[in-house]
């Protein structure tokens, strides 16, 4: 599934990637302005400061997705996260 999302915070990247990438999850710093997110299943991209750009690929149960953008709720950001299963069909949408 395809994963795009905006997320808005006051955060820096780097505590942000911190912040919701899993410790089974890897990340590693690309730029300033942009981070990987990757584990088995797992391929994201992350860039941008306030206006975070969230895209990529997340081949994982959508209940271990509604898990993970959960714990999203405890910090300080606001988002619009959109799942599809292909480029058209919209599986799921999370809004903060």
């Amino acid at each position: 599934m395809k994963l795009f999302a905006t997320l808005y915070t006051a955060m820096t990247l780097e505590q942000l990637v911190q912040s919701i990438c899993p410790a089974e999850w890897g990340y590693k710093k690309i730029s300033e302005n942009e981070f990987s997110l990757q584990a088995a299943g797992v391929q994201l991209t992350l860039e941008g400061c306030s206006d975070i750009l969230m895209f990529g690929e997340l081949h994982l149960q959508l209940s271990e997705i509604d898990l993970w953008v959960a714990e999203f709720a405890k910090l300080p950001l606001s988002y619009n996260i959109d799942i599809h299963a292909d480029e058209a069909r919209l599986v799921r949408r999370y809004q903060q």
